[in-house]
This record gives C-alpha cells, sequence and structure tokens, in this order.
C-alpha cells in the first residue's frame, strides 16, 4: 500500500492490521495524528514500514515485536515518545531504521545492529542518553542532537563500511582512539562530525586512513596538541573544521596538499608561528578563518592570489608588518585584520613608519626594542666615561706646565730683566 503525500488525516484506520498479506505500508508525509494502531502488528509479511513525517504520538507499539520481515521501519519527524524497545534490535531482517526527531528517552538498545545486516541507522534529534555500540554492517550513523555520553568506542569511525557518521552535539567524552586495524587500509568515510561534544586529547595520526574524507567536522571541543602533519592525506576532504579546540604548534605546510578544499576553520585554538605560504596551493578555496590564535610573523602575500578566497579573517593574533594590498587582500575589511597591533598599511588607517618593527623569524619586536635600547645605553655610558676622563686630564697638564708669554705682553724688555740681574749682583 504505497498513500504518501496524500493530504490524509485523521487516525491510521486499525483495520489496516486485517491485510495479513501486505508487504509495503507506505503512509509518509501526511497529516496522521494519535497513536499508532498495535494491529499493524499482525502484519507478519510487512517489509516496508513508513509512516514518517506525520503528527502521531504516544510509544512504539509492543506488538511490532512479530514483525520479523521488517527490513526498513521509519518513524522520524512525528512525535512519539518512550525508549526505544530492545526487541527493535533483535529484528532479524532489519537494515534501515529512521527515528529522528521524534522525543524518544533512555538508552539506545545495545543489541541494535547484531543482526549483521543493519546499514542505516538515524536516531539524531531526540533525548537518548547512552548505549553507542560498534555495529560493523553500519554505512550512515546519525546520532546527532542527543545527549549521548561516555566515549565513542574503539575503531567506530574506522567501521570497513561506514561512510557517515554524524554525533555532534552531544556530551560524548574521551579520547579519539588510533586505527587498530593492523593492515591500517583507508577506510570508506565520507563525513564525520564529532562537533560540540566533550572529546579531549590530540587527534590521531591515523586520520591519513580517512583517504576518502570529504568532510571533518570537529569544532567545539577540547582536543590538544599538535595538528598532525598526515592532515595532508585528506586530498579529498571538502570541508574541515577544526575551530574552538585547545590545538596548539604551528599549521602544518601539509595542509597545502588538501587541494580540494573549500572552507578551513582552525580558528579559537592556541596555534602559533607562521602561516605556511602552502596554504595558498588550495586554488578553490573560498573561506579561510585562522583567528583568535597567536599566529605571528607576517601574512603571505601569496594569499592574495588565490582567487575563490572571499572570506578571510585573521583578527585577533601577533601578526606584524604590512598587510598585503594586491589580489583578494582588496575584497577584505579592517575587520578581519583587527587585533594585531603590530600590522600596518591603508586598509587599517595605520601607516607603515619607522616605528613599526616588522617581526623576523625566531625574534619578537619586544625582543628587538630591549636590545636596541640597551645598546644606547652602554654606548652612552662609554661616551660619558670618556669625556670625563679626557677633562680630568686636561686639567691636570694645564696646571703642571708653563705659561709662555711674550715680554711685549709684560710691558718689558729684556735690557730691563739685565739690568735687574746687573743690580743684584752689585747689592
Amino acid at each position: 500500500m504505497n498513500s504518501p503525500d496524500c493530504g490524509l488525516d485523521g487516525l491510521v484506520p486499525r483495520e489496516l492490521g486485517n491485510l495479513k498479506l501486505l508487504d509495503t505500508l507506505y503512509l509518509h508525509a501526511n497529516h496522521f495524528s494519535g497513536s499508532i494502531p498495535k494491529e499493524l502488528g499482525n502484519l507478519t509479511n510487512l517489509v516496508n514500514l513508513d509512516l514518517s513525517n506525520n503528527a502521531l504520538t504516544g510509544e512504539i507499539p509492543f506488538e511490532f515485536i512479530n514483525l520479523k520481515q521488517l527490513k526498513l521501519f521509519n518513524l522520524f519527524l512525528n512525535r512519539l515518545h518512550g525508549s526505544i524497545p530492545d526487541y527493535v534490535a533483535e529484528l532479524p531482517n532489519l537494515e534501515t531504521l529512521g527515528l529522528w526527531m521524534n522525543n524518544f528517552t533512555g538508552e539506545i538498545p545495545k543489541k541494535l545492529g547484531q543482526n549483521g545486516k543493519l546499514h542505516i541507522l538515524d536516531l539524531s534529534s531526540n533525548k537518548l542518553t547512552e548505549g553507542l555500540g560498534t555495529c560493523y554492517s553500519l554505512t550512515r550513523v546519525r546520532l546527532g542532537q542527543n545527549y549521548l555520553n561516555g566515549s565513542i568506542p574503539n575503531g567506530f569511525i574506522y567501521l570497513p563500511r561506514l561512510n557517515l557518521a554524524e554525533l555532534q552535539n552531544n556530551v560524548l567524552s574521551g579520547n579519539l582512539s588510533e586505527n587498530g586495524n593492523s593492515s591500517s587500509k583507508p577506510v570508506k568515510l565520507g563525513q564525520l562530525n564529532l562537533s560540540n561534544n566533550l572529546l579531549s586529547g590530540p587527534l590521531p595520526f591515523s586520520l591519513s586512513n580517512f583517504s576518502s574524507l570529504q568532510i571533518l567536522l570537529l569544532s567545539g571541543n577540547q582536543f590538544s596538541g599538535p595538528i598532525p602533519t598526515s592532515i595532508g592525506e585528506l586530498q579529498q576532504v571538502l570541508m574541515l573544521d577544526l575551530s574552538r579546540n585547545s590545538l596548539s604548534g604551528p599549521i602544518p605546510p601539509e595542509i597545502g596538499n588538501c587541494f580540494h578544499l573549500t572552507f578551513l576553520d582552525m580558528s579559537q585554538n592556541n596555534l602559533s608561528g607562521s602561516v605556511p605560504p602552502e596554504i595558498s596551493n588550495i586554488h578553490i578555496l573560498n573561506y579561510l578563518n585562522l583567528s583568535r590564535n597567536h599566529l605571528n610573523q607576517t601574512i603571505p602575500k601569496s594569499i592574495g592570489s588565490m582567487k575563490s578566497l572571499t572570506v578571510a579573517d585573521f583578527s585577533f593574533n601577533d601578526f606584524s608588518g604590512k598587510v598585503p594590498e594586491s589580489g583578494q587582500f582588496s575584497l577584505f575589511n579592517a575587520s578581519s585584520f583587527a587585533g594585531n597591533p603590530q600590522l600596518c598599511g591603508p586598509l587599517l588607517n595605520n601607516p607603515c613608519n619607522f616605528t613599526t618593527i616588522t617581526n623576523t623569524p625566531g625574534k619578537a619586536p619586544s625582543d628587538f626594542k630591549l636590545i636596541f635600547a640597551l645598546g644606547l645605553l652602554i654606548c652612552s655610558l662609554i661616551f660619558a666615561t670618556a669625556a670625563i676622563i679626557k677633562a680630568k686630564s686636561f686639567k691636570k697638564n694645564s696646571s703642571d706646565s708653563w705659561k709662555m708669554t711674550a715680554f711685549q705682553k709684560l710691558e718689558f724688555t729684556v735690557t730691563d730683566i739685565l739690568e735687574c740681574v746687573k743690580w743684584k749682583r752689585n747689592w
């Protein structure tokens, strides 16, 4: 029975439970309300059941334990509540389970996925608290916007068939484990969203195993330590968000190997050092945010050659020198460079003059000023000491030497002196 999006409303007819040979029941995208009739549990041949996108309330009927042939089970976008029954995890043929955007509470059934056939699991936007397990058959997992706590099971993000994992906006904690698979084969994961949790520790070096990864969102956690150089092996990644963590050390130049990046956000970390010029190798990048770190030295002029770059933020760092004006830099406003007191240039209404000290590798501007001041002080002391010694020497020489004066200036002659000597002898 296939009646989606037909404008049907009212209660789901309980008489549908009499259609014992029915294998497909599609009633999604209508306006049904009230509870799900337990009589649907009589449809033991049912393979596909989709009641999503209605206004159904109440709990999942216990009678659905009889639906052993069920492969697709969709109840998303309703107003259902209560816990997810444990028997759902024991449906032997279940391949797709979509219960997102309801009000389900409690734990995720621990055996969910152990039938070896579950491929798609979407329990996002509920109020579930725990029960995240490892299911090797999963290809798509969406558990975001819940209250899941505890750690992510070892090896979960390296599951061999997994191509999408969304666990954002939970309270997950602990470290991301390295890939324990000794074969280290590339995993199929294409999208990983772990943003806005309490995850901590270093980023795993085995990120390099994600050769097919296109979206990596790790923002809003407590990750620390350096960004691994293996990040450069994510050559298919389109979107990389590491913002709002505690990552430290330099930006690895290997980031320039991520040629397909269009979005790169490393803001609000503790990154230091210079911006690697290799970043300009990412020719299709259109969003770059490096704000609120401790990055220093000059902003590479080569970034101006990135013709796709329309948004860039270098604010609140320790950059110095002149802001480049050519290329894409002409599109950015002053707010993109705010909070860098040693930057200068026309864009900032801060002309570059002799008082503006351009930072050099390995030396901070404050060190240069200190050395310059000490040099002036030492030179002043040397000159002052030399002047005092010279003055004392001159005074001594002046007091010990004869003063030679011409007779004419004393108003007597040699004859007068001889007359005086002669008189003294006669005396």
